[in-house]
């Protein structure tokens, strides 16, 4: 990672820049003191002591991290990314996967949502670039309402402008997200598109001694 930025053996102790996720809990969140903070941070930062390294990271979101780490704007992105076999043909994506969850829908107790038949010509919110997006609007008839983040996402679902909000199983927990109109506090329909998550760097630094490290 960063072997074009850091060449010499003679050089300052190397920092690698790092993409992470600011809006998903628990994974990668803002505390109280604006500090990007949460596993994801945590396992960058085990990276970095073991490459040897000092990391800075900065906040990325499913729209643009893959694209970050190609043009080379960042060295290493751990960013609640799902594993693709398309997403591998691009990025080196190490194993093991460090987590696995499938996706749902995250709704309010009034919007007599059950089961994935319901979402059916629903305005159902959604964040650009995640990898469920094409089943949840082709074979399950919803129409994506499409948003940067968790946070503006929520915000819609709040504002009533979607039904429910489709997301990773493993990010939101209802206590998490309760909101002035009332708790969100339930998954309306069984888990479905479970895969595995990893980080990923660029492909040409798969065989790189420091990328094997991990």
């Amino acid at each position: 990672m960063g072997a074009g930025r850091h060449n010499g053996q003679h050089q300052a102790k190397r920092q690698d820049r790092v993409g992470v996720k600011a809006d998903y809990k628990p994974f990668g969140y803002t505390d109280p003191s604006g500090k990007i903070v949460g596993l994801e941070i945590d396992l960058a930062n085990d990276v970095a002591k073991r490459l040897g390294v000092s990391i800075e990271t900065g906040s990325r979101v499913a729209a643009n991290r893959m694209e970050f780490v190609k043009q080379g704007r960042i060295d290493m992105m751990i960013a609640t990314m799902a594993y693709k076999p398309d997403r591998a043909e691009v990025l080196a994506i190490p194993q093991p996967f460090y987590y696995a969850g499938a996706a749902n829908v995250f709704a309010k107790k009034s919007s007599g949502l059950k089961a994935w038949a319901d979402l059916k010509g629903k305005p159902v919110c959604a964040i650009q670039g995640a990898y469920y997006n094409r089943k949840t609007g082709e074979e399950f008839g919803a129409q994506l309402v499409v948003f940067k983040g968790v946070t503006e996402a929520m915000a819609a679902l709040e504002g009533g402008n979607c039904v429910g909000h489709r997301v990773r199983h493993d990010v939101l927990s209802p206590a998490s997200w309760a909101m002035p109109s009332g708790p969100i506090t339930r998954w309306c329909c069984p888990r479905s598109i479970p895969n595995p998550g990893g980080w990923a760097c660029a492909r040409k630094t798969r065989n790189s001694p420091r990328s094997s490290a991990t």
